[in-house]
């Protein structure tokens, strides 16, 4: 895309130089410029109440120079028709949403006129992200059936409803819902621009790395801009389930010669945490225990709200952040937490 300094025509996409920010809009009339919220630097406008609006051009340019949108030859085929553009945007005057990285006045100005999401601000804002490391911790509490104490989700169905793109748009399921916050608050971007892979019960994101893990009514989804793998566990519940299987076969099938001895239950939890979220990082759940030297992994180890393990296997851990993830959104996680 180039800008040029030209008379601005019906159906232009146009913008203006407001100080290092770009404002933009479509171009109707001198009367008539339609555009998501009104320029940044306007005085004694509802900052928290940002929808499409229509302004003269005298308004919008905030006289600075306006300039109007030229498509290389390549993206000339793009472009809508000028009276599909304007009714593009006069179809969606009132509309709110806005958010300055996934949802902004170049997203609108851009969709319009030639149906892209696009965003060059967003771009800037993911580059700068990505160099930074960062790992966040969504924890969510899952329904349990009060007759049976059982989970109320499937968490292997949830995991193949998300190649269905239907379901993901409609973001009914449960954990749909839970991950539509997570990534929207991990990302900046729309639900429905993220793309999913389920392979080998894993899921796979492009615009970032993700682990899922639960301990039957208590589970976390862990994002990051490098590799990572997580296992969270009830410890109670495990040290019961060791209580009618052959301990012992379990402990020889987990423990290498230089780790905790046999008669440590709790320290092999511990260790059973750790490998499974090496697992998960290397995914390869098959992976044999005794096969897995967890000194040459970076392994963070927590006990969440005094009940529950939880492993991280990543890099940046002095960057992770804890978060609560329920109806109301997503918020600081305030339980108690021991590293």
């Amino acid at each position: 895309m180039n800008w040029e300094l030209v008379d601005c025509t019906r159906g232009d996409m146009i913008r203006v130089n407001l100080g290092g920010l770009y404002h933009y809009g479509i171009y109707v009339s001198d009367e008539e410029v339609i555009q998501f919220g009104y320029p940044p630097v306007l005085r004694n406008k509802d900052k928290n109440n940002v929808v499409v609006v229509v302004t003269d051009i005298t308004t919008f340019s905030c006289g600075k120079i306006v300039e109007v949108a030229s498509l290389t030859k390549g993206d000339r085929k793009k472009k809508f028709k000028p009276e599909t553009i304007v009714d593009n945007a006069r179809k969606r005057i009132g509309e709110g949403g806005y958010n300055i990285i996934h949802n902004n006045c170049e997203h609108f100005a851009y969709e319009c006129y030639c149906g892209v999401h696009y965003s060059s601000q967003e771009d800037e804002a993911r580059k700068k992200w990505n160099q930074i490391g960062f790992i966040n911790v969504y924890f969510f509490d899952i329904p349990v059936d009060e007759h049976s104490s059982e989970p109320m989700v499937s968490f292997k169905q949830e995991l193949e409803s998300l190649t269905n793109n239907k379901n993901k748009k409609e973001g009914t399921s449960y954990l749909l819902s839970v991950l539509k916050s997570a990534l929207q608050h991990s990302l900046s971007k729309r639900f429905e621009d993220i793309n999913f892979k389920v392979k080998n019960d894993y899921v796979l994101i492009n615009d970032c790395f993700i682990s899922i893990s639960e301990a039957r009514d208590f589970g976390c989804i862990v994002t990051s801009n490098h590799n990572i793998g997580s296992c969270l566990i009830d410890h109670k519940d495990m040290i019961n389930h060791l209580q009618f299987v052959e301990v012992e076969k379990l402990m020889n099938e987990i423990l290498a010669k230089n780790e905790a001895t046999k008669t440590d239950v709790n320290k092999y939890v511990e260790l059973l945490v750790k490998k499974n979220s090496i697992r998960d990082f290397l995914k390869k759940k098959s992976l044999p225990y005794k096969k897995i030297n967890i000194a040459k992994y970076p392994l963070t180890f927590f006990v969440v709200k005094g009940k529950y393990d939880l492993s991280i296997c990543g890099d940046n851990p002095e960057t992770i952040r804890f978060f609560l993830v329920d109806d109301k959104g997503v918020s600081v996680f305030k339980g108690k937490i021991e590293e």
